[in-house]
């Protein structure tokens, strides 16, 4: 492919110079024995393509064409125009640095309504300047789509180079990351999708740790502020996986293994992590006192991830309606076919390369552990028939639920220490700071593992601040995931380093890619572009109501199906008038009264309440009413 290139630039090139570059690239694209990544990681026009790459994959996938680009939204109305409602208000703020930002004036009366649902500070910026450029609210809304699926490929793909793996090796474990089936169960929930900063936090936490200078303190903070700033599932979430981290970092000084590090760039970036951290998550635990937030452990079922979870293809997977096993909600977390074979590959790989010869193995203990583990899949199982068989409504159901919870988790906990008691017998030291990267990122993932699942995290809800409100457990699978992909990259590595024939070696890895962004093509049946109207386009009252002095607050009637008030906030986005009504994952008391007040329509005294409340303005969609209800009216 590249010999018709050559004859034209071979008259203007030196041929010597023309061979020297041929074999950069070889030796780029291939990671064949002996080849390793560059330690500075890609340049940044490795990156670019790579980013193009993704974004041109992403509008593939999703049939994003240049007239849907600016007119509408996939895969619904419900979310995604709520998350855009959201970042219209939070870009209103941005010119006044802020300020009350978070007491949208949605569900009036109430107040710190934002902290109900992720904020989304960060797009907001970024979402303000797309419409400083003229952007429509779907174009601005669909660019940061396309930024949530390419910058996470891009950052996650820098971070496998970083981690010595090769371009094709690297390319497949950001595609295996980026468009599995889980991130396509979440495409209406942006602030799922925004990961940017997951691989990046992860990797420069291990950097700062092995490394506390006050640069690399300083790049990481950078890059938690920018997940902190995306949402708050993901923001809360993200400390499970960085514990692990720390945790191994913390073993690895224990064990006389590295000099003792600097202590003043750790102090000080941990310091300025917990300032931030508190002032994302104060009006989160002031809004979960004040409004009662916990979610009842028995609404969490459809969502609780088990082990038949990773068994389950998303809803989107082209081939979901073939699959035997299905599951309700977000626990739907099977990686894929092609991913699942590959990922095998680099496990084997792993373990090869990490595990002492057999002959140095001591067999009694192996046997010993094996049987702690076998003992441990059987306890989850239990674990995971109380939530199968039981819905977890009566306290009794609930009470050995719990207990079988506990078990596991017990068994669980001893497994890990026999572990640990024996793993220097049975691992070679980690002997580089890539290797303990490694190491790192493999224990980060296992224990999002372990966090989500049903039987850890109803004790989590216990014990942590903040987890009782997190209904969907499943996301942890944007942590758990990152351990899969990384050895699809590592499987794709491999088996071109077990190739001797370089170009044949290609070919091999090019198919296995191809083969993987196949399978990842959802389906299009499940992707519905719907379009919203622009400012021009809205009914006259809105941009009445924005030019009126005098109005206090709306309320808008018939109140809709939860999830279809979203459009009520679309609208509210316009005017940011006070409105009674609006959509959220939780919802206030004085919305719930409101709405069964004036249920189908309000009486006098109804009226009179809403007055004293300081309603001044009702909108009335008459034809939204059944012909009995409009007679009434």
């Amino acid at each position: 492919g590249v010999r018709p290139l050559l004859r034209r630039v071979e008259s203007h090139l030196p041929l010597h110079f023309v061979q020297a570059m041929l074999r950069r690239v070889s030796l780029r694209l291939s990671h064949g024995p002996g080849v390793r990544a560059a330690r500075s990681g890609p340049r940044w026009t490795e990156l670019l393509g790579i980013g193009l790459f993704f974004t041109l994959l992403s509008a593939l996938y999703l049939g994003m064409t240049p007239g849907r680009f600016f007119s509408e939204l996939a895969p619904d109305l419900g979310d995604p125009l709520f998350n855009l409602s959201v970042l219209r208000w939070g870009a209103s703020r941005v010119p006044s640095a802020f300020s009350d930002f978070w007491n949208p004036t949605y569900f009036f009366p109430a107040r710190g309504m934002l902290a109900l649902s992720d904020h989304l500070a960060g797009p907001a910026v970024l979402y303000w300047l797309l419409d400083g450029i003229g952007l429509p609210p779907a174009g601005a809304y669909n660019t940061l789509l396309l930024i949530a699926f390419a910058g996470s490929g891009a950052t996650f793909y820098w971070v496998l180079r970083r981690s010595e793996l090769g371009v094709l090796g690297a390319l497949g474990g950001a595609l295996a990351w980026t468009f599995c089936g889980f991130r396509w169960s979440a495409l209406s929930h942006l602030q799922v999708l925004l990961a940017l900063g997951v691989p990046l936090t992860l990797w420069l936490f291990h950097r700062l740790l092995l490394e506390p200078t006050w640069p690399s303190s300083g790049r990481f903070l950078v890059a938690y502020a920018l997940q902190l700033s995306a949402g708050s599932y993901l923001a809360m979430m993200i400390h499970i996986p960085l514990l692990a981290i720390f945790c191994v970092h913390a073993g690895e000084l224990a064990s006389g293994s590295r000099r003792p590090i600097r202590r003043a760039p750790l102090i000080v970036g941990g310091a300025a992590s917990l300032g931030m951290l508190w002032t994302v998550f104060a009006p989160y635990l002031r809004a979960g006192a004040s409004h009662a937030l916990e979610t009842p452990t028995f609404k969490l079922v459809p969502y609780m991830v088990t082990l038949k979870s990773y068994l389950s293809v998303g809803a989107r997977t082209f081939y979901s309606e073939w699959f035997p096993i299905q599951l309700k909600g977000h626990a739907q977390l099977w990686p894929g076919f092609v991913a699942v074979a590959i990922c095998a590959v680099g496990a084997t790989l792993y373990g090869r390369r990490r595990l002492r010869p057999g002959s140095d193995l001591p067999k009694g203990e192996l046997w010993v552990f094996g049987l702690l583990v076998a003992c441990c899949l059987f306890a989850l199982v239990a674990a995971d028939v109380r939530v199968w068989g039981g819905d977890l409504r009566s306290p009794t159901e609930l009470q050995l639920g719990i207990q079988a919870f506990r078990a596991a988790m017990a068994i669980l906990v001893l497994t890990w220490t026999y572990w640990l008691g024996r793993r220097s017998r049975w691992l070679e030291r980690a002997s580089s700071p890539t290797e303990l990267w490694w190491k790192a990122m493999l224990a980060s993932s296992l224990l999002s593992v372990v966090a989500s699942h049903a039987a850890a995290f109803v004790l989590l809800r216990e014990l942590l601040p903040g987890f009782d409100a997190i209904r969907a457990p499943a996301r942890f699978f944007a942590f758990s995931s990152v351990g899969v992909a990384a050895f699809v990259g590592l499987g794709i590595d491999g088996i071109g380093s077990f190739i001797a024939r370089r170009k044949l070696a290609a070919w091999a890895q090019g198919l296995l890619l191809v083969l993987l962004a196949c399978e990842y093509i959802p389906s299009a049946r499940y992707i519905e572009w719907q379009e919203i109207p622009s400012q021009e386009r809205l009914a006259p009252e809105y941009g009445w109501l924005a030019r009126q002095p005098d109005v206090v607050a709306v309320l808008e009637l018939p109140f809709l199906e939860n999830w279809r008030e979203a459009q009520r906030m679309y609208y509210w986005s316009f005017h940011l008038r006070p409105i009674v009504n609006g959509y959220s994952g939780y919802v206030p008391a004085s919305y719930e009264l409101m709405r069964k007040e004036t249920e189908p329509f309000p009486e006098l005294e109804a009226i009179s309440k809403l007055e004293k409340m300081g309603v001044s303005h009702l909108i009335i969609h008459l034809d939204q009413y059944s012909t009995v209800e409009r007679r009434d009216w």
